[in-house]
């Protein structure tokens, strides 16, 4: 199986799939690491939302084709959104059907202005590898990974966040459906643009020829698996 840009779906973003979204990301706000390299109460916020939506959006679309969804870990956790997944040693994110599953989402790289862009097919799905994990065999926690894609109309962030925002929308005193209502009020794209690209289960990864190989970023400790977009399964096959 192999994915062509043809294959690529935009997602439908509800109200409901928006404001559950903003309610998480503003719920796990305050437990949030600001990440390897400083990142600004809007960075943050943003990025929270964005995994949070996709994720949203992505559920709705799995039950409107047949799907049964459950053990959706922001649903059924009882930590007050305090404890991220890897905290309590989890890997997925969702149940569907009889399958774990760990969802990413990513802006376009700062070289890619489209979503039909032919270069984000050479692109890998992030899969994580723990160092804790050996190559040969493999285990990740889960059994598909999906990779999602936003275009922002070449905006860096989803929301346009001053000083007094932040400080009504992060304070737990204030009614958090207010809150909710400040951070989507602020959002300052034009269309939340979202496009499901494709997903990969772990016996796929293990067929790629490249299989073992791994990447990361500058200045990161993490590293992934390799895993070209264009070797994986697209939307349509789920």
């Amino acid at each position: 199986m192999s994915v062509n840009i043809s294959d690529i779906k935009k997602m439908n973003i509800s109200s409901n799939a928006l404001r559950w979204a903003a309610e998480t990301s503003l719920m796990k706000l305050p437990y949030t690491y600001n990440g390897f390299v400083s990142r600004s109460k809007n960075e943050i916020i943003d990025n929270l939302f964005r995994g949070d939506l996709a994720k949203s959006a992505v559920i709705e679309y799995l039950v409107s084709i047949g799907k049964n969804i459950s053990d959706e870990y922001d649903s059924v956790r009882t930590d007050n959104f305090r404890y991220p997944m890897s905290n309590v040693g989890r890997k997925h994110h969702f149940m569907m059907d009889t399958f774990k599953v760990e969802l990413n989402s990513s802006k376009l790289p700062p070289q890619i202005s489209y979503i039909n862009d032919n270069r984000l097919l050479e692109k890998d799905i992030k899969i994580t590898h723990n160092t804790n994990d050996h190559i040969e065999p493999i285990f990740l926690g889960y059994d598909i990974v999906m990779q999602l894609y936003y275009n922002l109309d070449n905006q860096n962030y989803i929301f346009n966040l001053n000083p007094f925002d932040i400080s009504f929308i992060e304070n737990p005193d204030n009614n958090l459906s207010l809150r909710v209502d400040r951070l989507l009020k602020n959002i300052s794209v034009d269309s939340l643009d979202l496009y499901f690209f494709a997903f990969v289960t772990e016996q796929q990864l293990r067929g790629l020829s490249y299989f073992g190989n791994l990447w990361g970023f500058n200045n990161a400790n993490r590293q992934f698996y390799c895993c070209k977009i264009k070797d994986c399964s697209p939307c349509s096959m789920l």
